[in-house]
């Protein structure tokens, strides 16, 4: 039996056309866009303008079979999701799936765990890695809760060897990922999840020259995914 499969493209920016997001979810219908937040930093770097978030949210619900999930990044805002605040509360409605950016050691342990269980209709994933070894037993029996394996911490390098799905968790695979190695990758990934649910996501190798999100590079990478779906 072939393991669901999900690809995760991070980072798209107001640089991006969001009809051309929609329009390569119903091409590649395993795809989910990443959208970057930060409470700070929003227009600026590889963050979109809340204005350019809030439009992409009000044509969601038009377009119900494209996926998209919030990156909640940086100590403000993942501390506002922490906490429930209206504000946040509002803007990740939309998204099917919320990834917390935060290291687990700067937050009350328990305020993670009510954050997940406030909002069982949301797949709320929390990355993996030594910072993070804390939370796992916690948050085991949470069924609304994946993990993402990153063990680059952000740096943009493929392991030596893939970690081993765990255990009634939906896991996920970051880590130098791109267009050019994801032909040699892909098989290790899912040799390391066997047959159960996975994704991978990658977000530096989708850059330009100039770090905008570039559509061409994120087409490569999906049609790299879609002759890897097809073989299996």
């Amino acid at each position: 039996m072939r393991a669901p499969f999900l690809c995760t493209l991070t980072g798209a920016d107001d640089s991006t056309h969001r009809e051309d997001l929609f329009r390569l979810s119903a091409e590649f219908p395993f795809v989910e866009w990443g959208v970057l937040f930060h409470a700070s930093k929003h227009g600026h770097e590889r963050f979109p303008p809340c204005q350019w978030i809030e439009s992409l949210c009000g044509q969601i619900p038009a377009h119900r079979d494209a996926r998209f999930a919030l990156h909640v990044c940086g100590r403000e805002a993942v501390n506002d999701f922490l906490t429930g605040s209206d504000d946040m509360s509002r803007r990740t409605a939309p998204f099917w799936r919320v990834q917390l950016n935060l290291i687990a050691t700067r937050h009350d342990p328990f305020l993670v765990i009510e954050a997940i269980r406030r909002n069982p209709g949301k797949i709320v994933i929390t990355q993996h890695n030594e910072a993070n070894e804390g939370l796992l037993p916690i948050l085991s029996r949470i069924p609304n809760h994946a993990i993402l394996f990153d063990l680059s911490g952000g740096q943009g390098a493929s392991p030596e060897s893939w970690p081993t799905h765990l255990p009634d968790k939906s896991c996920g695979y970051a880590g130098g990922l791109g267009p050019e190695n994801l032909a040699r990758e892909l098989p290790r990934i899912q040799e390391a999840a066997g047959k159960d649910p996975h994704w991978i996501d990658m977000e530096g190798k989708l850059r330009d020259d100039a770090d905008h999100f570039d559509l061409s590079r994120a087409r490569l990478c999906l049609e790299a995914c879609s002759e890897f779906v097809q073989s299996r």
